[in-house]
């Protein structure tokens, strides 16, 4: 694809089960002609190991989308991409965002890609303008369509991609992706306004002693808690692959089948939020007792399920 092609990125995965920022990402290879997998990106960026759960977001449809950018660099030397942050999140003034919107766009005139993050979800911009509150995007699927921006600097943070030749094996990449993906699922890995360690599941229990799932969406809050099982269970399926992955390449450490077990940990997961993630009816199951407490019963087996994975994540990095 040559850069002229940029309006033709598109972003694969649905908004309310993948990670956005893992998910640009990916585009952004696919774009520079490289073919990599949405759980690769993932596991490489952390978000594969645990949901995350915000801290001051108050619809539950929405707590677990951290889609940190804290690993955004490591992610380019395993891939194969320099990263450079733009100015506009904490911009002193217009003079600095129109500098970087100018820098921006010649970034893309020669093959880089800008990615834009507000309120914690991620897109690449594909149509461009100087004026940075008017950029056509490519975001996940969702019914709404094109987006574009209202605002003079509504973006959180914005970067510039540029493919150069990566400086970690894939062995490395793979290797120190464990290592952090251990302080993650573990919830060590604590950045400002988000949880980790599964605490989203302590989060969802606590919540079905409520009258209503949402505080915001009242007596519709099933349908934030089904998205609350679509993304983690995207979560999880995303460990899943990248841990299938990672064992050709930990011979080593693996004579016991411990990256084997940990994946299935996070399959099990994955199969006990697979009757409650969007579209299962779950209003049908909130307003029941008998299968509301079924389904408390699961989503604690779940919390189990990743707190055995951790600790073997632990084991595995200790190993490495």
């Amino acid at each position: 694809m040559s850069p002229s092609d940029i309006t033709a990125i598109r972003l694969q995965g649905n908004e309310h089960e993948v990670d956005s920022l893992a998910a640009c990402i990916q585009a952004a290879m696919t774009y520079w002609g490289h073919s990599v997998s949405h759980e690769y990106v993932a596991g490489l960026s952390g978000s594969a190991f645990s949901p995350a759960l915000s801290i001051d977001r108050t619809c539950t449809a929405w707590w677990m989308e951290s889609a940190s950018d804290a690993r955004i660099a490591f992610t380019g030397h395993g891939l194969g991409f320099e990263v450079e942050r733009s100015p506009v999140g904490n911009a002193k003034s217009d003079k600095a965002v129109s500098t970087f919107a100018r820098h921006a766009a010649d970034a893309v005139a020669r093959g880089g890609v800008v990615l834009c993050s507000a309120r914690r979800r991620w897109a690449i911009a594909t149509g461009w303008s100087d004026d940075l509150s008017h950029l056509s995007l490519a975001t996940l699927a969702t019914a709404r369509g094109p987006e574009k921006s209202k605002t003079a600097t509504p973006w959180t943070a914005m970067y510039v991609l540029r493919p150069c030749e990566r400086s970690l094996s894939r062995g490395e990449a793979l290797r120190e992706a464990i290592r952090f993906g251990a302080e993650v699922a573990a919830g060590t890995y604590e950045p400002e306004g988000f949880s980790y360690g599964g605490r989203l599941y302590d989060a969802w229990l606590a919540r079905l002693s409520k009258e209503h799932f949402c505080p915001e969406c009242g007596q519709n809050g099933w349908k934030c808690a089904e998205r609350t099982a679509s993304r983690a269970r995207g979560t999880q399926l995303a460990a899943v692959g990248f841990l299938k992955r990672a064992k050709a390449f930990l011979p080593d450490v693996n004579g016991a089948g411990r990256v084997e077990k940990i994946a299935a940990s996070y399959a099990a997961m994955a199969t006990k939020l697979t009757p409650y993630v969007a579209g299962c009816g779950l209003n049908g199951i909130w307003s029941d007792p008998l299968k509301r407490a079924r389904y408390a019963q699961d989503i604690a087996e779940v919390r189990h399920l990743h707190h055995t994975a951790a600790l073997r994540l632990l084991l595995l990095a200790c190993l490495l």
